[in-house]
């Protein structure tokens, strides 16, 4: 957890969203086994992904239709 929030800008292609709805795209951070939605700006016309945050975590990016990841999990280090 930090004192002072900080904005995250994820950048994704076409090719990543492919048969799901890109305007549902949304950042979403691992809490006791279950996705938590960050609030998240998309701009489809720049392939980013907005959100500001307060910690780091396990995040991953997901679509309404199949919740697929189509970004690799990050995990900080044990």
């Amino acid at each position: 957890t930090f004192s002072q929030t900080f904005t995250i800008t994820i950048h994704y292609s076409d090719a990543d969203v492919v048969g799901l709805d890109e305007a549902s795209l949304k950042l979403y951070y691992l809490n006791a086994g279950q996705w938590i939605t960050v609030p998240t700006t998309v701009d489809m016309e720049a392939n980013t992904l907005t959100a500001v945050l307060d910690h780091l975590t396990t995040f991953t990016v997901m679509g309404r239709e199949q919740y697929r990841l189509y970004l690799p999990v990050v995990r900080r280090g044990d």
